[in-house]
């Protein structure tokens, strides 16, 4: 609608004006082509300076959403310089792309180049310490300081967030803070600051939702054990992603949901999402995907018993010298790598790289990674010493926004303490973690801690009965789901219920993760036991004539 009005205005600057904001409206659909042309004609039309920055922002910008990372940095870092002097607003919203681009990318150099004019715009516009004095700019230079050097600026940026956090916060910079507390790993605020970006997006009158916030808070969901959650939000943005052609977005939706398949040992699925992840994106393009999917692929080899494999993975988030394949993403796999290395009898080996990986940090670590480092470095200690864990990261309550990987510490460290014959110190700490792998549906991590259990003397119950699957989801979903496992197409569907096929499949999606299925494929069996007990039941309370 607004490049046909464009078409229809007979002023340049009207045309220009509308032209420009197609553009932007269009950048979310991933159609980077059109997004250029749109930009194109506006530029050929206007010497206005804002509105020539404003179309090659948005060219830029698309760029990134299709895959080209290389040039969408490079024509936004172009935007911010030629805008710094006089058109700071326009400045620091493509800085603020220009950083997701390079926090996505993972490159060293990509990172050091938003560093460069993030400096330049400092100095010019915002010199203060205190973020809250560069008003609409100060989400924007959260989000970049926080996305270039997480450890490094976390110090400097959590006191920040922190005075924020019960302030009320318009929807540009509640997307910049939120984005800034989910990579500093203050996770529990970034998800209520995501819920609420969302919940204005999808409120009445408000057009549309973000694919890009849908990723976000699929993973700060993974962090804070809402898996169910994260599988919903990664289903929703895999149709957005689907429609759109907007490939990082899909596979980013892959990694999310082959990451909970990993957790909970569905490691086939897992697999597959992964794979389908990696084959959407360029791998030296986006070093984040990379990341997330290797790491989804050596939990899954964990989970199999694969240890040699997982640790292959897993090995590959650094390189020899210890530099990480994401400054971010890659640190999360440390306490995996160190259990893979012990297991595949490469301890050693496992040790120098983690330790090598630590040294290329500065500032200091979030509760967050102290956990995970302390679990990798108790795993990899010597057997037989007697201080292998420490009390500091085990005791710390914040430990807890991040529920499974807490598990994780206890168990290790109540193995250890069994080994040591230290059995009553052990059995409240297993107990404690097999309630959150329990709650999680985390299978082969709950097995895990049942055999400990028992190794420790105790009688341990079966997990309670699964509940009725199919009881989650609503009539509607129900309804949908029979016909999918009879085996009708969404078309087929769609006609005998009077809706989209796009609505079918957006139902569909929203149920796979409340039944514990990756596909369509898997949606039989799941009626079949569901219809099984009420078929029992009908049996029972009927009688044979005689």
């Amino acid at each position: 609608a607004m490049e046909r009005a464009a078409e229809l205005s007979p002023d340049p600057a009207d045309q220009a004006r509308r032209l420009a904001a197609a553009a932007s409206a269009a950048v979310p659909t991933g159609q980077a082509d059109w997004v250029h042309d749109l930009a194109g004609r506006a530029l050929a039309v206007t010497v206005d300076p804002e509105l020539r920055l404003t179309a090659r922002h948005e060219a830029g910008w698309a760029l990134a959403w299709s895959g080209r990372r290389t040039a969408a940095l490079t024509a936004l870092i172009s935007v911010v310089e030629e805008a710094a002097p006089d058109l700071p607003t326009v400045a620091w919203e493509a800085l603020s792309n220009a950083a997701t681009v390079a926090y996505q990318s993972g490159k060293p150099a990509s990172r050091q180049a938003v560093s460069r004019v993030l400096g330049i715009l400092e100095n010019q516009r915002c010199p203060s310490a205190d973020f809250g004095a560069c008003g609409a700019a100060g989400s924007h230079r959260l989000w970049i300081r926080a996305s270039i050097d997480p450890a490094g600026s976390r110090n400097r940026l959590i006191p920040h967030l922190r005075k924020i956090a019960d302030s009320p916060l318009e929807e540009p910079s509640l997307w910049g803070a939120a984005s800034a507390a989910w990579i500093l790993d203050e996770t529990d605020l970034a998800v209520r600051w995501l819920q609420d970006a969302m919940q204005r997006l999808r409120a009445p009158g408000v057009r549309g939702t973000s694919a890009g916030g849908l990723t976000v808070l699929g993973w700060a969901y993974i962090d804070a054990g809402r898996w169910d959650e994260a599988l919903e939000v990664a289903a929703e943005a895999a149709g957005m992603a689907e429609a759109n052609h907007m490939n990082i977005v899909a596979a980013s939706a892959d990694v999310i949901t082959a990451t909970v398949l990993a957790l909970r040992g569905d490691s086939g699925a897992a697999r597959r999402h992964a794979a389908r992840a990696l084959s959407d994106v360029d791998p030296a393009e986006c070093g984040l995907v990379t990341a997330r999917a290797r790491r989804a692929l050596g939990v899954a080899a964990l989970a199999d018993g694969s240890y040699l494999q997982a640790f292959t993975q897993l090995r590959g988030l650094f390189s020899d010298d210890g530099t990480p394949l994401h400054n971010y993403a890659s640190y999360l796999g440390v306490a995996d790598l160190a259990a893979a290395a012990v297991h595949a009898d490469r301890r050693t080996e496992g040790r120098i790289v983690i330790e090598r990986a630590l040294s290329h940090r500065n500032g200091t670590a979030s509760p967050r990674l102290g956990q995970l480092i302390a679990r990798a470095r108790g795993i990899l200690a010597d057997p037989a010493g007697t201080e292998a864990w420490s009390n500091k990261e085990l005791s710390d309550p914040a430990g807890d926004q991040w529920p499974f990987e807490r598990a994780q510490l206890r168990l290790d460290y109540a193995e250890w303490l069994r080994r040591r014959r230290r059995i009553n110190d052990a059995k409240p700490v297993l107990t404690q973690a097999l309630g959150t792998f329990r709650r999680l549906r985390a299978r082969s991590w709950a097995q895990r801690a049942e055999a400990e259990l028992r190794a420790c003397g105790v009688a341990v119950a079966d997990a309670p009965a699964e509940r009725d699957a199919l009881g989650e989801l609503t009539p509607q979903q129900r309804q949908i789901v029979r016909l999918a496992s009879d085996g009708l197409t969404n078309r087929e569907i769609g006609d005998r219920l009077f809706l989209s096929p796009r609505t079918v499949s957006s139902h569909l999606y929203r149920s796979y993760p409340k039944l514990g299925v990756a596909g369509r494929n898997q949606l039989r069996d799941v009626v079949a036991r569901a219809s099984t007990p009420a078929q029992a039941d009908q049996n029972a309370g009927s009688e044979t004539p005689p």
